[in-house]
């Protein structure tokens, strides 16, 4: 499961790429705020972590490639790339303004229902806020 956290950022570009998501949010948020523009950008890569978790989903239906300790190393991975860790580890507080990429917990959330649900119609810019 490392490989889905490794090769996580070649998979959410791609996926995000073609289904035309990526470029229809860059182009949300060159028209807005600075704020309102890390919102998107927090939506676009918790997508992308749900779609790594859906890639996981589908390879190990197919291939049998999940074996134990991989999901708990993949969550464990989504946990230490979350905003609030990073820049509580850089600076010893977090700046929920400045996210782009989403907290610890909504990346690990993201990831693990992606993982079990497998479900391509989910998408993140389809919640409320709160729901992230």
């Amino acid at each position: 499961m490392l490989q889905v956290c490794k090769c996580h950022k070649l998979e959410q570009s791609s996926k995000l790429h073609l289904l035309g998501i990526l470029s229809e949010g860059h182009s949300m948020m060159s028209r807005m705020s600075k704020a309102e523009a890390n919102k998107v950008s927090v939506r676009l890569e918790l997508l992308a972590d749900y779609y790594a978790g859906v890639w996981a989903h589908y390879d190990d239906a197919e291939y049998n490639s999940l074996e134990d300790g991989d999901i708990e190393e993949a969550i464990n991975c989504a946990e230490k790339i979350g905003d609030n860790y990073l820049q509580e580890k850089a600076q010893g507080y977090s700046q929920p303004e400045l996210f782009t990429h989403g907290t610890s917990a909504q990346r690990m959330k993201w990831l693990k229902m992606g993982i079990e649900k497998g479900d391509m119609s989910i998408n993140t810019f389809d919640v409320s806020e709160s729901d992230l």
